[in-house]
This record gives C-alpha cells, sequence and structure tokens, in this order.
C-alpha cells in the first residue's frame, strides 16, 4: 500500500471512528431516558405501564441549553426516536460518513494514489468508491433517496430507485471494510 493509500485509510479509520461513537452516545441517550422513565413510573408506583402512561411521558419536554439559553426545544419522543437504532441521528451518522469518505477520495486521495502508481490522475479505480459517489449523490442532490443512478451500483446495490437510504450498521462495517480491502492493492 503506498503512502497515500495509507493516509487515506487512516483518515477512514478516523471517520469511521467517529461515527461509531456518536451512534454509540446515541444508544446511551435512548437508554438514558428509557431509563428515567421507568423510574419515574416506579416512583408512581405502576408496574405495568399503559401506553398512555408511555405517551404522557414522552410528550414532556425536552430542551438543550447552552449557556443558559435554551437552544432546542422538543419532546422526549422526539428525542428518543432521533436516538433510537433506526432514527434520525443514527442515518444523519452514517450519511455524513459516506460523504466525507467520498469527498476525501474526490478531492485529495484519488489523485493522490494515482500519481504515486504512476497513472493518469484520475486512474486509479474502485468500485466501493464508485458507488459511494451515487450514495453522495443521492444523500446531497436528491434528499437520501436513490434515483436512476441506482442501477449502476456494484458493490453496495441496498437501494433503488425512489427508496429512502437507511444504512445499517453491517453495512456501514461492510462499505469501511470493502474499502480497505481495495486499497490494499495501491
Amino acid at each position: 500500500m503506498n503512502s497515500a493509500a495509507l493516509e487515506y485509510k487512516t483518515k477512514i479509520d478516523e471517520a469511521y471512528s467517529a461515527y461509531l461513537d456518536a451512534t454509540y452516545g446515541f444508544a446511551l441517550q435512548a437508554k438514558e431516558v428509557f431509563e428515567d422513565q421507568k423510574e419515574i413510573l416506579e416512583k408512581r408506583g405502576v408496574t405495568s405501564p399503559s401506553s398512555k402512561e408511555w405517551g404522557e411521558l414522552d410528550n414532556q419536554p425536552f430542551t438543550y441549553e447552552i449557556e443558559d439559553k435554551v437552544v432546542y426545544r422538543g419532546t422526549v419522543r422526539d428525542h428518543k426516536h432521533r436516538n433510537d437504532a433506526s432514527g434520525r441521528n443514527w442515518q444523519w451518522a452514517a450519511e455524513m460518513f459516506v460523504v466525507t469518505v467520498y469527498e476525501l477520495w474526490d478531492s485529495h486521495y484519488r489523485a493522490a494514489i494515482s500519481v504515486e502508481k504512476g497513472l493518469k490522475k484520475d486512474g486509479a479505480q474502485s468500485d466501493s468508491l464508485s458507488d459511494l459517489r451515487h450514495y453522495r449523490n443521492f444523500i446531497i442532490h436528491c434528499n437520501s433517496v436513490a434515483d436512476s443512478e441506482s442501477t449502476k451500483l456494484k458493490k453496495f446495490v441496498w437501494v433503488k430507485q425512489g427508496v429512502r437510504i437507511r444504512f445499517s450498521m453491517g453495512q456501514m462495517n461492510e462499505i469501511v471494510n470493502s474499502i480497505k480491502e481495495e486499497l490494499e492493492r495501491f
């Protein structure tokens, strides 16, 4: 593996570890809120809460404050849904990982790897990163919904035209491992 490929691999590891740290934090947030709600119900003597009792707790306000100023207002339900494993925060983290990894490739590492290998500027080829280009475009230009370019996916064939992208942790791991394997040949 040449030095540019090794440097790019390090950048991928940094981005992936940030994704993993974030999703772990989201899971802890969701668990903490659930445990707080359970404790409230136990203090009320409720042992088998009804959906109405959960709903009452979920409708409570949830705020974030910075320097004694409220910077976000929502409900506990909003917070739980965002931080759930299928929630928006998890998808946002995955999407930002995909966009970042592709942008690093496109803006710098593809050319650097190509030069080190004695290829023309865009000579380094990768099916994984080609697919990430399509996913990046779906995320940035199509509000995370696949368009007709989805028929050109080669490795990560997880969406069809008109379908919203929903990355799983397994898919994220597959992306990382596949790119790293392809980088080994550089």
